[in-house]
């Protein structure tokens, strides 16, 4: 997990404290299921995926203007080899927000049921 961090940069912190309090409270709604609780999930999630959408934005571009950056120090192959080992760290943000968002889409689901059982709906 550490290296996920230190490959996505400053952004896989705002994507981890996001993801862990949608988690939590997703958890916080299968104990105890209220609708209420539907919209602060919705929109944390929203937010969560926004984060990964700008981390992964963030970390293209700060890979494209290295390449960028003294064109005739890089061979072909030098620029190759860090183009893609550049966009693979860059894909940082993803690994750990859709997994953050698959996990919560599980756990909410669960309270989901839990509540429409309760409702009689189920």
């Amino acid at each position: 997990m550490w290296m996920l961090f230190k490959e996505g940069g400053w952004s896989m912190w705002f994507i981890f404290v996001v993801g862990a309090i949608a988690l939590a409270t997703s958890f916080w709604f299968v104990l105890r299921p209220a609708e209420r609780q539907l919209g602060f999930i919705k929109w944390l999630s929203r937010a969560l995926l926004y984060a990964v959408a700008s981390g992964l934005c963030v970390n293209v571009s700060t890979v494209l203007h290295y390449l960028a950056r003294d064109p005739d120090q890089l061979t072909a192959e030098m620029r190759t080899r860090l183009m893609i080992e550049g966009f693979g760290e860059s894909l940082a943000p993803g690994v750990m927000g859709f997994a953050f968002l698959t996990l919560i889409a599980l756990v909410t689901a669960v309270g989901q049921r839990r509540l429409d059982s309760a409702k009689g709906l189920a």
